[in-house]
């Protein structure tokens, strides 16, 4: 994309991130000139096929053991094939990224552009994090692909004429990746990647919760199927978009939210720690007609609402036999494409609503904010990158699905990805909380610092001898605290900061053990911190 702001006859400086051991064959191989680059010493004079190549397209060694003068003498030579009208290219952050993030830019490549007339081509390599080239899982290689054939894009942003310094090339680097997202957000659809997660995970426990309920990835997509099509038949009317859900964390709450995307419809969970009043103010604002809750749910949580009650007992007594059956073979043996096209999942664009999360309305009344499938799809790809979640996590699920990091984080990423998921209504309730990270040997948990002093005072050291992580956001941690939940349990909490109107995560520490990084100079993590922007 862009190639047209590559120059085909005067010199210039492509800057790119640097993913994997391919950036560099990637670049020759999709330009029309031959592009110099700059690289290792120790790659260029090799005997082999890689130090062939480097010879053939003339790269340019630089040798850091050959000290500062070393150096020079290497981007004096950038220079002057800059100047004599060809194409140069630098990974400017100096090494592959470890962590799948951006890391800094030296300033080297300033020396390359000043004083001569070559712009400077911001360039950015998409999707290649998580190739068996690049080091996701901690290892380079040796790792199995995660599809075939591998879509990979590449990004030439608008020539930059004279910049002021190193990071003015650094953001417009950065702002190619957001660019990259924009053109994969077709494969950003939750629901659609609810049937391949599910799929994969067949036999495997997906989702779990307090009451007892233990579902694997093909019976939770069976179930969801079955209240789909009860809730089409017989519930819903077919101009219904909004419907409400007053359910807390648990497996009936993710089945019918998981039902209600694979309909096409817009889930809004609505929060049942407000007053009737503030409750209703959202059913009116929504124009909700139905909201999906349980009898034993309203009866330890009387509410009165405006709109027409539908009990979850009453949609598994509508389940015929015929969708039973039909479900099964849909989500045991029906090709995906085929079951997307059928369901017509094909038909949601990125930019269709999701969901509606209401704001606490700390500031006035609740606000109603409209997240689409792009919205929440981009932000769990986002956290995937950054903390690389795997078939052994287990998410402990204690915030309300009403809350965006709830329904984001903690119900829709493990529902599309690799993770399973456990749910509990009460996340104060902390002898309940211990127990199940005990029995589903959670390793991920994501909680407030309050909740933090809960768990430290009441869940024991073998309880939690699984955890992982521990992800912590709302409000300040106290160092002390941090400290105290380490020496404890032996993980750092890591603190992040998110908005409901960003789906929700904004900025993220990422531990070095969650990316497999031992390099202190990419080190993902700054305690005090909210850490870095998500990509």
């Amino acid at each position: 994309i862009g190639r047209e702001n590559v120059p085909t006859r005067t010199g210039a400086l492509l800057v790119a991130n640097h993913v994997s051991w391919l950036d560099g064959i990637l670049l020759q191989m999709i330009s029309d000139r031959p592009i110099r680059m700059l690289a290792y010493a120790d790659y260029v004079g090799g005997t082999g096929p890689v130090g062939w190549l480097c010879r053939t397209f003339g790269t340019i060694p630089i040798k850091p053991e050959a000290g500062p003068k070393g150096l020079l003498r290497s981007l004096k030579m950038a220079r002057e094939a800059a100047e004599n009208g060809e194409l140069v290219c630098i990974f400017a952050e100096g090494a592959l990224t470890r962590t799948g993030q951006l890391q800094p830019f030296q300033r080297g490549l300033m020396r390359i552009v000043q004083g001569t007339n070559a712009p400077v081509i911001p360039t950015y390599l998409d999707e290649l994090w998580g190739s068996i080239f690049s080091y996701h899982g901690g290892k380079f290689f040796w790792k199995k692909p995660r599809r075939w054939p591998y879509p990979i894009t590449v990004l030439f942003g608008e020539p930059i004429a004279n910049p002021d310094d190193h990071n003015q090339v650094r953001c417009a680097v950065e702002q190619l990746g957001v660019q990259a997202v924009e053109h994969r957000r077709s494969n950003l659809i939750p629901p659609r990647q609810l049937l391949r997660a599910c799929r994969k995970a067949k036999n495997r426990s997906k989702v779990a919760d307090s009451y007892g309920l233990d579902l694997t990835g093909s019976k939770f997509l069976t179930a969801s199927l079955v209240f789909r099509r009860v809730l089409k038949r017989e519930f819903l009317t077919a101009d219904e978009q909004m419907v409400g859900i007053l359910l807390p964390p648990s497996v009936p709450g993710a089945l019918v939210n998981a039902a209600l995307s694979l309909l096409g419809r817009v889930s809004v969970n609505l929060n049942y720690s407000l007053s009737d009043k503030v409750l209703n103010d959202c059913v009116k604002e929504a124009g909700i007609k139905h909201v999906i809750t349980s009898k034993k749910f309203l009866e330890k949580k009387p509410t009165s609402i405006d709109a027409e009650w539908i009990y979850v007992e009453d949609i598994k007594e509508e389940v015929s036999l015929f969708d039973k059956l039909s479900s099964v073979v849909a989500a045991y043996a029906e090709p995906i494409a085929l079951l997307e096209r059928r369901l017509g999942l094909t038909k949601i664009s990125p930019d269709d609503l999701m969901t509606i999360i209401f704001t606490s309305g700390s500031t006035g009344e609740p606000k109603g904010v409209m997240l689409t499938h792009k919205n929440v799809g981009s932000n769990i790809s986002s956290a995937n990158q950054l903390f690389q979640f795997g078939a052994d996590d287990v998410l402990l699920g204690v915030l309300p699905f009403f809350h965006s990091f709830g329904f984001t984080l903690m119900m829709w990423l493990p529902l599309t990805l690799d993770p399973k998921a456990v749910y509990h209504f009460n996340p104060l309730d902390s002898r309940t909380v211990g127990k199940l990270c005990e029995q589903h040997k959670v390793s991920i948990i994501a909680a407030t610092p309050t909740f933090l002093k809960s768990y430290l005072k009441r869940c024991t050291k073998e309880q939690m001898a699984h955890m992982d992580l521990a992800i912590v956001g709302a409000e300040k941690l106290p160092l002390s605290l941090a400290e105290e939940f380490h020496e404890k349990f032996g993980v750092w909490p890591t603190e992040g900061f998110g908005t409901t109107e960003l789906s929700p995560l904004a900025a993220a520490n990422v531990p070095d053990h969650r990316s497999n990084v031992q390099e202190s100079s990419q080190s993902g993590t700054k305690m005090g911190t909210v850490g870095r922007p998500v990509p």
